[in-house]
């Protein structure tokens, strides 16, 4: 997966990598800036490590946790997750 997902961005022309930089506030994805926000709103104090931790659940827990429990809702459940993380961090102020 790394090799393709390097050969992608390689692949990127400048208008699109500004596209997505644009579309990262703070410089970061949406899952570190959804842990940011959690950390500081419910003043956490996660180390980096932590925060690291965090990240990687997050990461893959909101992409494999609806394949298991519902594996009939195939991508629907994965894009519904992927709104919901940005609805979170909307509502955080994000």
């Amino acid at each position: 997966m790394d090799l393709v997902t390097t050969g992608m961005v390689q692949s990127q022309s400048g208008s699109d990598k500004l596209q997505e930089q644009a579309a990262m506030p703070n410089g970061k994805g949406s899952v570190t800036n959804l842990v940011d926000r959690l950390d500081s709103r419910f003043g956490l104090g996660l180390s980096e490590d932590a925060k690291g931790m965090a990240e990687q659940a997050v990461h893959y827990g909101r992409a494999s946790v609806p394949a298991r429990c519902t594996p009939c809702c195939g991508i629907g459940c994965h894009s519904v997750l992927g709104v919901s993380t940005d609805t979170v961090l909307d509502l955080l102020g994000a």
